[in-house]
Parts: C-alpha cells; sequence; structure tokens
C-alpha cells in the first residue's frame, strides 16, 4: 500500500478522474481516499448523545472520513452489519457511520439495530486497529463516509512490479497536479511510528558491546596478573598431584563471587530502568526472571571465555619452570 498526501485541491476535487486513471493500470489494485491515513488519526469529538445515553453522558472519541474501498485496501475487517457501500446512497445522504469494536463496547451496545450517534445511523463495526504507536490503547473511533475529501490517498498495488508501478503513481499525479507528489510505503510510515525506540536499540546495542568488551579485556587481564603472581603456588599444587581441571576451578571459585555481585547488582537496575521505559506503552511485554537469568547465562558465558584462556595455560605448564618461577 503506497500513500500520497493531495495538496492540490485541484487534485482532490477531480478525485474521480484520478482513481479512474489509477485504476487502469493493470498492477493498481484499488483507489480510496481518507483524512487522515489510518496509522495516524488524530481528530477527536466529543459526543453526548447516542442509542441508550442519559443526559451528562459524554465520550471522547476519534474521527476521521474515509471513502469507499478503504476498509479493503486496507484489510481491517467488518465484525458486525456493513462497511459502507455505493449499493446504499443513504451512507452518504443519512451520514452513516461505521465504529470500531471500542466504541461499540464503550456504548454499552449489544447489536446495531437501530443506532445512532447524533443522530447519525451506525451501520457496521470494524475490528480494532491500532491507529497510533503501542504507546497508546486503542480507542473509540468512528468512520464517516467522505469521498471528497481527499486529503490522503492510498492505493493498494500487486507488488508484481513495484518500482514501475510507483513511478507510474508519481508521474501520473505529478502531470495532473500543480504541488509535488511524495509517495510512501505504508510500511515505512508504521516503522517511523517507532523510529525513536529503533535508535535506542541500536545505541543501547552499541554500548552493550562496547561494555562487554571492556569487561571481558578487564577480566582477561586480572586473570593473567593472577597467574602470574600465582605461578609458584600452580606448580607446588601440580607437583602435589592437582589436575587441570582442578587448577581451573581454583580460577573459577575465585571470580565466581565477582560474577554473582555483578549480577546482583546489575539486576535490580536493568529491572528498573526496563520497567520504567516499557511503562510509557500501552501494549508491552512483562518482565520475568527469565529475562534476567538469560543476561547473567550470557554474563557468564563472556567471563568463563575471558579467563579460559588464561587459566588453561597456567594450568598446563611445566611445574618445574613454575617451581623456578621468581
Amino acid at each position: 500500500i503506497v500513500a500520497i498526501r493531495l495538496q492540490d485541491p485541484d487534485l482532490r476535487e477531480r478525485f474521480t478522474e484520478v482513481k479512474a486513471m489509477l485504476e487502469r493500470y493493470p498492477d493498481v489494485v484499488a483507489v480510496s481516499t481518507s483524512n487522515s491515513l489510518p496509522t495516524r488519526v488524530t481528530s477527536t469529538n466529543g459526543v453526548d448523545r447516542w442509542t441508550g445515553s442519559e443526559d451528562g453522558d459524554e465520550m471522547k472519541i476519534y474521527f476521521t472520513g474515509i471513502g469507499y474501498d478503504l476498509l479493503d485496501i486496507y484489510d481491517i475487517p467488518i465484525v458486525m452489519g456493513r462497511g459502507f457501500s455505493r449499493d446504499f446512497p443513504s451512507d452518504d445522504s443519512l451520514e452513516a457511520m461505521v465504529i470500531n469494536e471500542t466504541a461499540f463496547k464503550a456504548l454499552g451496545w449489544e447489536d446495531l439495530d437501530g443506532k445512532f450517534i447524533e443522530d447519525q445511523p451506525i451501520v457496521g463495526v470494524v475490528r480494532d486497529f491500532h491507529m497510533h504507536s503501542f504507546r497508546l490503547e486503542v480507542m473509540p473511533l468512528m468512520m464517516k463516509l467522505e469521498p471528497d475529501r481527499a486529503y490522503r490517498m492510498s492505493v493498494r498495488i500487486s507488488g508484481n512490479d513495484t518500482q514501475e508501478t510507483v513511478a507510474f503513481i508519481e508521474a501520473s499525479l505529478t502531470e495532473m497536479s500543480r504541488y509535488p507528489i511524495a509517495v510512501q510505503f505504508i510500511d515505512d510510515i508504521y516503522s517511523d511510528l517507532y523510529a525513536s525506540e529503533q535508535k535506542l536499540g541500536e545505541t543501547v546495542s552499541l554500548f552493550t558491546l562496547l561494555a562487554l568488551l571492556i569487561g571481558a579485556l578487564g577480566l582477561f587481564g586480572l586473570v593473567a596478573y593472577t597467574a602470574e603472581t600465582r605461578t609458584k603456588e600452580i606448580g607446588v599444587r601440580k607437583v602435589m598431584g592437582a589436575s587441570v581441571p582442578s587448577i581451573l576451578g581454583l580460577f573459577a571459585r575465585e571470580y565466581a563471587g565477582l560474577i554473582l555481585i555483578a549480577g546482583i547488582l546489575g539486576t535490580p537496575i536493568a529491572y528498573a530502568l526496563m520497567s520504567r521505559w516499557l511503562d510509557q506503552f500501552a501494549y508491552r511485554i512483562d518482565l520475568g526472571p527469565r529475562d534476567f537469568l538469560l543476561s547473567i547465562g550470557l554474563l557468564v558465558i563472556v567471563a568463563a571465555l575471558s579467563m579460559t584462556y588464561q587459566a588453561v595455560r597456567a594450568a598446563t605448564t611445566d611445574p618445574v619452570n613454575a617451581l623456578r618461577y621468581e
């Protein structure tokens, strides 16, 4: 799906002609309009009259105007009633509306028979979809048929030859408009909702790798220094019959406490920071022990890899040379 902002009022007025022209192209599946894209609905209305309401009732509800076929273009299914149809001219003349599941539940209805909002008939209910990022919950939404208010145009293409199809759309509209035409893929627009999260993820990943590298180098140097200062001790242990695994265990026990302290100190800090960040989202994962056990496991693996070389080197040194070491 590609989206085009129609800045040219002449192009908006000629939308019927534009739609027919684009849909003649074999790889253009459908064309429709809306006041705002389904991923960015920002207009809200306050309603105080609906079927079953009482004096003093009021509800905030998001609102957007759409054209025929928009729900089909975005694969937004009807779960009750029907969508807007050219077979029902009253959809336009009576200003019929379609609402989402959240609005239907908030209104306290059980069916659509004779239901109205502000004297406008409700003909259908669509499945909830996210019209904002996951930072916000799905809010009540109503959509009215406004095919002539073509501020945003959505075009579903087949995908057989995407570049050529997009080039055709852009060239055709540019030829008809006095304003510049910008074609955007809906996937890119949706990704922009999470651009800050993606950038944060990349930054955190980079600093995590740097922290692991610095920590591993520090541990490597510390083990090397320890092995150097305990060379004669290790030689004596080998002469007395100590095996290589037992000497490796000696190093492991010495640094296991440090690793345990790092895990104990790091876990609550990480939990607090992650919980605070996740609290910004209405839809989020829950942090559990498994997440932190995996982190501590990674810490143990990095630590083990960092000290294994030096520990093995010290454990396999000829004890005669070790006993001569000063």
